[in-house]
């Protein structure tokens, strides 16, 4: 082949791969992934200090895990955990199947940590059956331990996992206490 023929097949393969990309990521050219997401339009809270929020990021609900249920996974079906919130009863399913697939991989937590009483936090996108779907976006999360609703200065103990060693494990951080006084153990 000459230089003239190689020139051109260098030029089709970049269209051809630069097309691929273009309708990979969508017909709208104002497409970005870094996006702001607007702010909060709605908030509730309960005595029980589950909270509630909806914005353009999706719908944020934080409260104790009432529920667990992971007999599901056995057929690549979601876990399914009920969460006392503001709007009492929410359902949060998070995937099984193409977990590793997922937008929000780094944010959702290991679901072996989470059990009943837990206070969780997850920002998802809710389904037409109601429940919460924290997967679609990489803004998505599923957090043990945190409570982002609760300001009122009370105590703050818990459980959350902040980070994942490099052998894979979760890295907790334990808060204990209230007022100007916490401590904050990490590790295990």
């Amino acid at each position: 082949m000459t230089k003239t023929n190689i020139t051109i097949a260098i030029i089709v393969l970049l269209v051809l791969v630069g097309g691929a990309m273009y309708l990979e990521r969508g017909e709208d050219p104002s497409y970005s992934s870094n996006t702001p997401q607007a702010t909060t339009t709605q908030s509730t809270s309960t005595d029980a200090g589950g909270t509630s929020t909806t914005t353009e990021a999706g719908t944020k609900v934080s409260g104790e895990v009432t529920s667990y249920d992971a007999s599901q996974t056995a057929s690549d079906g979601p876990y399914v955990l009920t969460i006392a919130s503001g709007d009492g009863e929410v359902t949060v399913e998070v995937p099984s199947m193409g977990l590793s697939a997922c937008a929000a991989t780094d944010n959702i937590a290991d679901m072996s940590n989470i059990s009943e009483g837990q206070t969780v936090s997850v920002l998802g996108d809710k389904q037409d059956n109601g429940a919460i779907v924290p997967c679609e976006s990489s803004d998505h999360y599923l957090r043990i331990g945190e409570d982002q609703g609760d300001t009122s200065g009370g105590t703050t103990e818990g459980k959350a996992i902040i980070g994942t060693s490099a052998g894979g494990h979760d890295i907790p951080a334990y808060t204990y206490g209230s007022g100007g006084t916490r401590l904050l153990f990490v590790g295990g």
